[in-house]
């Protein structure tokens, strides 16, 4: 009786989903795809919200109790001690302070991560937001300077690291910069120069929400770090 049944029960199935099959396919609710997004100016200021979140996140607050970006570049050095309850408690800390540190370090890994979390969000603004209305360009002018600072500190830590202008799949495998270590920082220089005119400035020392964004004044200091770390002393001034 099994032998009979089982094939008999197949065969209801298939001809019950056969028939419900277009009753099945129902378009997701409340999901917007992406070539359908970063269409208009709220789209647009959208993404460059989700930009400034994921900058706060891995640069400015980071998952656990300390933020890695100034760990990193600022506990290297005679003047910071890395302390905690007992040695070997902020280890990670105390690696980067002592020079004792390897490729596994946390602290080294999560600031690289997260700056090209940083380039990656960037980047999805700029392949995709046009420039059509002032709004967009100024939302694609915040991304491009944010880019350009987050490729700076690479190069500052890294030398050459990957320079990364666009999206790419997720099988890709990017090299090291072949131009060198100064012709990075001039395109991180160059890209903050070139959008300066499309950026808000900050109104004056209490303008808090100038404070909070990317203006003018954040574009020059971005140009002006870059040509300073790669020797262009008269331009950097």
């Amino acid at each position: 009786m099994k032998k009979i049944l089982y094939p008999i029960l197949g065969l209801c199935a298939a001809m019950f989903l056969g028939g419900c099959e277009d009753r099945l396919d129902i378009e997701q609710k409340g999901v917007i795809s992406a070539d359908d997004f970063y269409q208009t100016d709220d789209d647009a200021q959208n993404a460059l919200n989700n930009l400034y979140q994921c900058f706060a996140y891995h640069i400015a607050g980071n998952e656990g109790i300390y933020v890695a970006l100034p760990v990193l570049f600022n506990e290297a050095g005679d003047d910071m001690l890395a302390a905690g309850n007992m040695y070997g408690d902020n280890d990670f800390g105390a690696q980067i302070n002592e020079f004792r540190y390897d490729y596994q370090n946390e602290v080294i890994k999560n600031t690289y991560t997260g700056l090209y979390a940083v380039v990656y969000d960037a980047n999805t603004i700029i392949d995709r937001v046009p420039d059509d209305s002032p709004i967009k360009k100024r939302v694609r002018a915040e991304a491009i300077t944010l880019r350009a600072w987050a490729h700076m500190m690479l190069a500052i830590g890294w030398d050459c690291p990957p320079l990364v202008e666009t999206v790419l799949p997720g099988d890709a495998r990017p090299s090291n910069y072949e131009g060198g270590h100064v012709e990075l920082l001039r395109w991180c220089a160059e890209q903050a120069e070139s959008v300066v005119n499309d950026l808000e400035e900050r109104i004056s020392p209490t303008d808090k929400v100038g404070a909070s964004k990317v203006t003018k004044g954040m574009a020059l200091t971005v140009a002006g770090k870059a040509r300073l770390f790669m020797g262009d002393y008269e331009n950097a001034k």
